[in-house]
């Protein structure tokens, strides 16, 4: 066996060890996997878990978990974060503190499946399903918390389907935002889906009102992933058409990227890594366009972005046009020349631009955490019929 057929024999055998991993409790249930009784707790005040894979650091959806479960514990319920990957729950602390200074509630290991009892389980992704479920006696009423339509992550095969048919396994399912459940129910016409409102945290993200004011220099903030969802590939060509093109007229492009790990370099602009509030508001408050690539459910980044006085720029394919308009955002079409056209387009029409992020900015006002997470705790309590 020659060192090409070593490794690739390697890393598959990797990855049949992490699929296992991820389903892993699986093997501890006794029939099918599926909800086979929600009890709703009767008492006011709670013990309630996320089950999560781990909290990691300056990632947008472990935080909003943070913040859910933060207000639901100021509700006067107990809550866990119980993460199911091999992380230290020290590690996990760190990272909660990093992401969301006043967080509140109790980070747990895998353990805590098997050895507490909990009113409300509330999964966080597809394979925590599988794993609130595996453990279903240990919980009252069971939850998904659906932040993505993550079937989508995934080419057609193992995953595709096992993250699909957690829609189908009754348990009670809130979505953030409607998008989720408009996908949901295009494969699975029967489910129910209630859902929150995305929300900004604006005791971090407060309201900014600035006249946007181009000139000579275009600054750029653009969130960046490795992720497939994210089309980073596409968003580079963009740039670097639009760089070339400005260039022609004498105006120099300013690009600051955000979001992916600090050591990658990439073939244009400033590669800022990943980044906490404080240096997020800042690089918001001094762009003049924020571009994000939303291709699954939106991301907190375009309202936390429009709260700040930036303009937000997002694809007309992915999910951004199901919550805002195009007299609050602007979509871009997938040809590398549209990002040159519609910043040309708002650069000789800065009145627009800047009556784009107020009419943006609207959306944002009633729309907090402390709200959505009432909303949550309400969907949660109620009884009415679930299908």
């Amino acid at each position: 066996m020659g060192i090409k057929d070593f490794l690739m024999a390697f890393r598959y055998e990797r990855k049949i060890e992490k699929f296992s991993k991820e389903i892993g409790n699986i093997y501890d249930s006794e029939g099918d996997i599926v909800c086979k009784e929600q009890i709703y707790p009767e008492k006011p005040n709670c013990k309630i878990a996320f089950i999560v894979p781990e909290i990691s650091k300056f990632s947008g959806g472990h935080t909003g978990i943070l913040r859910l479960g933060t207000y639901l514990c100021e509700m006067g319920h107990e809550v866990h974060y119980i993460a199911i990957n091999n992380v230290p729950v020290q590690v996990m602390i760190d990272n909660a503190k990093t992401n969301f200074p006043n967080w509140k509630g109790v980070i747990k290991d895998r353990q805590a499946l098997k050895e507490n009892k909990y009113d409300i389980g509330i999964a966080t992704k597809w394979n925590t399903c599988y794993h609130l479920l595996a453990y279903q006696n240990n919980f009252g009423l069971k939850a998904y918390f659906i932040q993505d339509f993550e079937p989508f992550f995934y080419p057609m095969g193992d995953h595709y389907l096992l993250s699909l048919n957690t829609y189908k396994l009754g348990l009670k399912m809130i979505s953030l935002g409607p998008w989720n459940g408009q996908m949901i129910k295009k494969f699975i016409p029967y489910a129910k889906v209630y859902n929150i409102e995305f929300p900004v945290e604006l005791g971090a993200y407060k309201i900014v009102k600035r006249e946007i004011k181009i000139e000579k220099n275009l600054k750029l903030a653009v969130y960046i992933k490795r992720d497939p969802k994210r089309a980073t590939f596409l968003l580079l060509e963009h740039l670097k058409y639009l760089i070339y093109k400005m260039r022609e007229k004498g105006i120099e492009v300013e690009v600051n990227f955000f979001g992916i790990e600090k050591n990658i370099k990439l073939p244009i602009g400033n590669n800022m890594g990943k980044l906490n509030t404080d240096n997020l508001i800042k690089l918001y408050v001094n762009a003049h366009f924020g571009i994000v690539a939303s291709l699954t459910n939106i991301s907190y980044v375009n309202y936390e972005m429009l709260a700040c006085g930036l303009p937000v720029v997002d694809f007309a394919d992915g999910s951004a046009p199901s919550f805002f308009t195009d007299k609050e955002m602007i979509f871009l079409e997938s040809h590398p020349h549209d990002l040159y056209n519609k910043i040309s387009y708002y650069m000789n029409n800065q009145n627009r631009l800047n009556n784009l992020v107020l009419e943006g900015q609207k959306r944002l006002g009633t729309v907090t955490w402390a709200s959505q997470a009432k909303k949550f705790a309400q969907i949660l309590f109620s009884k009415e019929e679930y299908i």
